[in-house]
C-alpha cells in the first residue's frame, strides 16, 4: 500500500508565506518577528512553482493572468516564475499565442516514474488477463490522498470504451475506481483522509459529505459498485444499481 502527505488544495494560499506541514507566516511590523528565514523562503518559492505547474494539470495553454487568477498569485511574480520555469525547459511558450505548456521534459519525468513503479510492473500481466477476460477497459490506479492516480491501463477491444491515461489524476470519492480504493482503506486511514475533506459535486448525485461517504463505503466495502460517465462527469446514482 502507497501513502503520500495529502495537501488539503492544490492551490491553498499559493500566494502566503508557507511554513512547515501547512502553517503560515505572520508578517512582522518590526524587529525580526515576522522575518522569514533563507530557508522559510525557499519553502515559499517552492510551493509557488508547484502550484504554478498544477495549475496546467487539466488545461492546455495558459498565459500569465490565466496563471495568476488560478494560483492567486500576482502577475509580477507568476511571470518570474514562468520565466525561470522556461529557462529549466519545464515550460515552453506557443510562438503563436505567447502562452505557456508543460513541456516534454515533464512528460519525461512522468513517464520514467511509470516505467519503474514495482506495483506497475507486477499488476501488467494480471491486467492483460482481466482485459482479455472481460473485454472491458481496465485500469490500475493508487490513491494519493483524495485522489485516484492512473498507472496503468489495457484498453477495451470495443470501438466505444472508457479510457483513462497513465498519469491522469480524478477525484477519488467521484469514481468507481477510487471509490474502491477508499472503501478498502483501513479504518483509522480513511478516518484520516476524510477527516479534513472538501468534496467537490460532480453532478447532483455526487456524494460530498464526508460522513455520509463514509458510512456508504463500510456499508457496501464488500458489494461496492460505481459507474463513472465520461470526462470528469461522475453519477453516483447509480452505484447502488451496479
Amino acid at each position: 500500500m502507497f501513502h503520500s502527505i495529502e495537501h488539503t488544495s492544490q492551490f491553498s494560499n499559493c500566494g502566503g508565506n508557507i511554513m512547515r506541514h501547512g502553517e503560515f507566516a505572520v508578517a512582522g511590523t518590526s524587529g525580526t518577528a515576522g522575518t522569514a528565514t533563507n530557508g522559510e523562503k525557499t519553502v515559499q518559492i517552492v510551493h509557488r512553482i508547484a502550484c504554478v505547474l498544477r495549475a496546467f494539470g487539466n488545461q492546455g495553454l495558459l498565459g500569465i493572468t490565466d496563471l495568476a487568477n488560478t494560483t492567486g498569485l500576482p502577475k509580477s511574480t507568476t511571470h518570474r516564475l514562468v520565466n525561470a520555469l522556461v529557462n529549466e525547459g519545464l515550460l515552453v511558450q506557443d510562438e503563436d499565442s505567447h502562452k505557456y505548456a508543460l513541456s516534454l521534459h515533464v512528460t519525461a519525468l512522468g513517464a520514467s516514474i511509470l516505467s519503474s513503479h514495482t506495483v506497475r510492473k507486477s499488476a501488467r500481466p494480471i491486467l492483460m488477463e482481466l482485459r482479455d477476460q472481460t473485454h472491458e477497459s481496465v485500469h490500475l490506479a493508487v490513491l494519493e490522498g483524495l485522489e485516484a492516480v492512473i498507472i496503468d491501463t489495457e484498453d477495451s477491444y470495443f470501438f466505444v470504451r472508457a479510457v483513462n491515461v497513465p498519469g491522469q489524476y480524478l477525484p477519488a470519492h467521484a469514481v468507481s475506481t477510487g471509490k474502491v480504493l477508499l472503501a478498502f482503506q483501513w479504518e483509522v486511514r480513511l478516518r484520516e483522509i476524510l477527516s479534513h475533506a472538501k468534496l467537490t459535486s460532480y453532478t447532483e448525485h455526487t456524494i460530498t459529505d464526508p460522513r455520509l461517504l463514509h458510512d456508504r463505503f463500510r456499508r457496501h466495502c464488500t458489494t461496492l459498485a460505481g459507474t463513472s460517465y465520461g470526462n470528469y462527469r461522475y453519477d453516483e446514482a447509480k452505484q447502488d444499481q451496479g
